[in-house]
């Protein structure tokens, strides 16, 4: 599957939290930004990457090109 990470652009909690969810929004998480910091960019608000989910945890695999959604 494929799924969309958005960095955090501002939080009142101790650690800001990263979106992630798919096109359906079947997936729709929030997890600590640290986790997935190092697959942004500087200048990225937002990535798509595909995905897994095995024994219920998300596996995020690799950056896939930009969507519409």
């Amino acid at each position: 599957m494929i799924i969309k990470i958005q960095k955090p652009l501002m939080t009142n909690g101790d650690e800001p939290m990263a979106l992630i969810y798919n096109q359906s929004r079947s997936v729709h998480i929030q997890i600590p930004f640290s986790r997935v910091q190092h697959l942004f960019d500087d200048d990225e608000i937002k990535i798509y990457t595909k995905a897994r989910i095995f024994m219920k945890q998300l596996i995020i695999l690799s950056k896939v090109e930009d969507r519409n959604w």
